[in-house]
């Protein structure tokens, strides 16, 4: 009996944990094709911690000038950026594109085209 218990705890913290991520998602504006999309081609999503790990990155690309539709498709085209260590494996490669395209627009610009450069180890990081 108190196995059955368990199960039904544990199944319910998981889906909180994932309509978490689902809200935080829509509460940036990506479209319930993207957000089906982004969960389609990384379903580890869903058991990211969408304060701790996914908001930060989020608003990193904010910060650098994405925002709406423009933000919901960069992220649908690469979704695991979102599980990707900000300090370690977002910035410093931002940071390198900048030092040689001179500013966040252009870096942005690159990275529409050509996002896998965050996967890329050879940026001297």
């Amino acid at each position: 009996m108190w196995i059955r218990c368990l199960r039904s705890t544990i199944s319910q913290v998981k889906n909180s944990k994932e309509d978490l991520v689902i809200t935080l998602l829509d509460s940036y504006g990506f479209t319930k094709p993207l957000i089906s999309k982004i969960i389609t081609k990384y379903p580890p999503i869903l058991s990211s911690d969408p304060h701790k790990t996914l908001k930060p990155n989020i608003d990193f690309f904010i910060s650098k000038g994405l925002s709406g539709l423009e933000l919901a498709k960069f992220i649908s085209s690469n979704p695991n950026l979102l599980k990707r260590n900000l300090q370690n494996h977002i910035i410093p490669p931002f940071n390198t594109l900048k030092n040689i395209l001179q500013s966040d627009k252009n870096v942005i610009t690159t990275l529409k085209r050509q996002s896998s450069v965050f996967f890329n180890n050879n940026l001297g990081i």
